[in-house]
């Protein structure tokens, strides 16, 4: 049976969105790195996520800090995001698995310990986060059906439900 996450790499071949040359993945000793990092257990869907996609998935979120090693910069972007519009704080087992360009950021708690847990976005000049995804597999096929819209027609304005 054929996992979601090598089922996503084929798509992306397929629309053009990556090449097996655009697509690489994190060491296990990286995602050891970024767990003691943080000081956190990561989940097991975000790290077979990141055994395929951690450094590259072609043109897929390419405008965003999700890549190795950028992700262990995430968490202060965030937190600084956060401290110039709002009172809402981080807890110390959010990790913060995407931001982009500055305004928006991404993030899942590790405390439940759940192997595929919700995702939640902030986007600057809110009070607080809204729930985006009742999962991280959820959120990356959310993010990827968009990709996979605009690149079957390019001209179409595509409304996210990912970003803002």
């Amino acid at each position: 049976m054929k996992h979601w996450i090598d089922d996503l790499a084929i798509r992306f071949i397929e629309m053009g969105i990556a090449t097996p040359d655009t697509i690489c993945g994190c060491s296990e000793e990286e995602l050891l790195e970024i767990e003691k990092f943080f000081n956190l257990k990561l989940p097991g869907v975000y790290k077979d996520y990141m055994r395929k996609f951690g450094k590259a998935s072609g043109a897929f979120l390419e405008e965003c800090g999700i890549y190795y090693p950028n992700v262990l910069r995430n968490r202060e972007r965030a937190e600084t995001l956060l401290s110039n519009n709002t009172d809402y704080r981080l807890k110390q087992s959010d990790f913060v698995f995407i931001t982009t360009y500055g305004y928006q950021f991404y993030f899942f708690d590790t405390e439940s310990e759940s192997p595929n847990p919700p995702v939640f976005r902030y986007t600057e000049n809110r009070s607080a986060p809204m729930r985006l995804a009742d999962s991280f597999e959820d959120a990356i096929e959310m993010a990827a059906a968009e990709y996979f819209e605009e690149a079957k027609f390019p001209l179409r304005e595509v409304t996210s439900k990912f970003s803002d």
